[in-house]
């Protein structure tokens, strides 16, 4: 019996390290995981404070062949989001 429940116990404790981890974790926002999918096959991937809103632009249409409109819309939102007008 207290064998049992010794491994009850402990089967709930794994089970909720591994739940809490989990839900720990806060998701990759579309357009960073996009970037990091996609740009980092290439090259490291740039900080995207490094350039402004022209600059990202234009890599992105230069570089940016293989993408979707909605790619490239979501790609420059994440990169220029925090970025003012």
């Amino acid at each position: 019996m207290k064998n049992l429940l010794i491994g009850s116990l402990a089967s709930i404790g794994v089970f909720v390290a591994v739940h809490g981890c989990r839900s720990m974790a806060k998701p990759m926002r579309p357009g960073a995981a996009l970037y990091s999918r996609k740009c980092s096959s290439c090259h490291s991937l740039i900080e995207p404070s490094r350039f402004d809103r022209m600059t990202w632009h234009h890599y992105v249409e230069k570089y940016g062949e293989r993408l979707t409109l909605e790619q490239k819309q979501q790609l420059l939102y994440y990169l220029t989001d925090s970025m003012q007008e």
